[in-house]
């Protein structure tokens, strides 16, 4: 059900904050657990002065070789067993810190499954796209392109694709801002473009007419210290155009302007 909220509060807070940031909190939580573990080892051990204990349990923190004679009984190798532990699972919760922020960003936009088909008042063909910003994060900037690609033949009679209105844009436009669950409609004016308007001419006929719609999405984020980009498909075969497009104009949605995601109408987003 409509509107997806892509919130998770790890990753937000990798997202919003740079690295040297994250770096001196995960050194925070290792001398965190070097205190908690120092009194821990205090109250078991008195053959290491005090200084001996603080580098033993700050060795153990950070990974490097803490081993000492003094682990003589099982209680003590429980909790240094522990110790090592925690501080391994802080160690992999940086790790996966590292990758999120800089390998694995979030998708921020959430698309209608289907196009809609329809005319204005004044006869004009549009086909309208529509999507949702589902992070907190307040979008700026952003800017869409929409490229149409078909099958074709190439010189030598193979099977090829070829870009539409000569490799240039179908659609592009730059959106000031997106918030989150504020529903946005792309609209491409189909008859001002002659190869797009002879394909959707076909619609009703049998055709095995083909239409890949490609969109690029360029962003900044607040909070956030790198740009977005996402990548979208909308595959139209105009021998089943049920299944992708809605022959007709999509529902308006009445907005809560204090929670866009409590606005009326969301049931009916995928129609």
């Amino acid at each position: 059900m409509h509107p997806h909220t892509n919130n998770n509060i790890f990753k937000d807070f990798i997202f919003a904050h740079k690295l040297i940031n994250i770096f001196m909190i995960f050194i925070g939580l290792y001398f965190i657990l070097s205190a908690i573990f120092f009194f821990l080892y205090y109250a078991q051990i008195d053959t290491l002065s005090v200084l001996e204990l603080v580098k033993f349990s700050i060795f153990a923190s950070f990974g490097f070789n803490s081993s000492t004679d003094v682990i003589l009984n099982n209680m003590l190798y429980i909790t240094s067993l522990f110790h090592q532990i925690i501080a391994l699972l802080i160690s992999t919760i940086f790790t996966s810190a590292i990758v999120l922020k800089y390998f694995l960003h979030p998708a921020f936009f959430v698309f209608k499954k289907r196009c809609n088909l329809f005319k204005t008042a004044n006869d004009e063909q549009i086909l309208a796209i529509s999507l949702y910003n589902s992070s907190q994060f307040f979008v700026t900037n952003f800017n869409v392109r929409i490229y149409g690609r078909v099958e074709s033949i190439d010189g030598q009679g193979t099977k090829a694709l070829k870009n539409i209105n000569n490799n240039q844009p179908i659609f592009e436009k730059t959106f000031p801002f997106m918030e989150q669950h504020l529903v946005t409609r792309l609209r491409i004016e189909i008859d001002k473009n002659e190869q797009l308007k002879e394909l959707f001419d076909n619609i009703g006929k049998k055709s095995d007419d083909k239409l890949d719609l490609i969109l690029l999405i360029e962003a900044n984020v607040n909070k956030l210290d790198s740009s977005i980009y996402e990548v979208s498909k909308y595959k139209l075969d105009f021998n089943n155009i049920d299944e992708t497009i809605a022959q007709k104009e999509p529902e308006s949605i009445e907005l809560n302007y204090d929670d866009f995601s409590k606005s009326i109408g969301w049931d009916k987003f995928e129609n």
